[in-house]
């Protein structure tokens, strides 16, 4: 942005107040989806109502071209007792108030877009009746370990008797996106034939540590049960899993090229002495996999990572 004329070097701080009303609107309506359409429909209003006002103000003859004179006087006499308590830069004031307008418009207008295809009315019903189903998921994120859980994910009994699991309560939890839901009968590598694509909802997985290590970008296929979180949370949907989860489908090469970098960077850091092994993976790629239960505990007791 060019400075003023003049050699005023004075920043503008014009655009604080657009931005402000921006992420105000987004983290409102994140929190309340249902809101989204109606107060874009109001936004949009607004827009329009500021800028016909704007115009009237920048068209002084506007009023002249009214048919009754009587009526373009009354017009031209409202325009200027509004006018007369604003402030003296009206323009200034018209255009902050439409850039304000239509910056929460359009962030309105995608919350309501998005929000239904986030956590479509289908899925949505199937996680309030907590029923088993098969879930086809994309991996979004390298697995960590989960604490055991009761009550959604069944036993750990068949986890914990597998020495490739993983530690501890043998149970993982990662980042995904769900794509598909089939019935809940069967294995899940069967029914996840059965179900049609289309889905595209955030979800955080916790299941059985599978035998082999799950690649960001594969698909995988989980008997589970769905439970929705709260609006505005990264998941739309909790997937606990009853059992492991079982691969579809490999990464796609774009993604597993990088599947392979990063298994080269948490083997060399591996070499490292000390806590430094395992803790540097985890640091630049997010890869907790080698931070064991006695180092987790004394990094949470130091408050240095939060509880989950």
């Amino acid at each position: 942005m060019r400075p003023p004329t003049g050699g005023s070097s004075r920043a503008d701080a014009r655009l604080v107040i657009p931005a402000a009303t921006a992420w105000a609107t987004a983290w409102w309506l994140t929190g309340a989806p249902v809101s989204a359409g109606p107060a874009a429909a109001a936004l949009w209003g607004a827009v329009l109502a500021v800028t016909g006002y704007a115009v009237l103000v920048a068209r002084r003859g506007y009023p002249r071209s009214v048919s009754s004179p009587a009526a373009g006087a009354g017009i031209r006499r409202a325009i200027r007792r509004l006018a007369t308590r604003l402030p003296a830069n009206r323009t200034v004031t018209a255009g902050t108030v439409l850039v304000c307008c239509t910056a929460a418009a359009l962030l309105a207008s995608l919350v309501a877009v998005a929000a239904p295809a986030r956590l479509p009315a289908g899925v949505a019903k199937i996680a309030a009746a907590h029923v088993p189903v098969a879930a086809r998921i994309v991996v979004g994120s390298v697995p960590a370990r989960a604490p055991a859980l009761s009550g959604f994910g069944g036993s750990d009994a068949g986890a914990d008797a597998d020495p490739g699991a993983g530690a501890g309560s043998g149970r993982i939890r990662f980042r995904g996106t769900l794509v598909a839901l089939g019935a809940g009968t069967g294995s899940a590598r069967a029914a996840a034939h059965d179900t049609g694509d289309g889905l595209s909802v955030p979800v955080l997985v916790f299941a059985a540590a599978p035998g082999e290590s799950l690649r960001i970008g594969a698909t995988v296929s989980l008997d589970a049960t769905l439970v929705s979180t709260e609006p505005g949370d990264s998941a739309a949907l909790l997937v606990f899993g009853d059992g492991r989860p079982v691969p579809v489908a490999e990464a796609p090469w774009w993604l597993d090229w990088a599947d392979e970098l990063r298994a080269r960077f948490v083997a060399a850091a591996a070499t490292l002495p000390g806590d430094g092994g395992a803790l540097l993976p985890g640091l630049a790629i997010g890869d907790t996999s080698a931070v064991g239960d006695d180092l987790d505990a004394a990094m949470k007791s130091s408050s240095l990572v939060r509880h989950e």
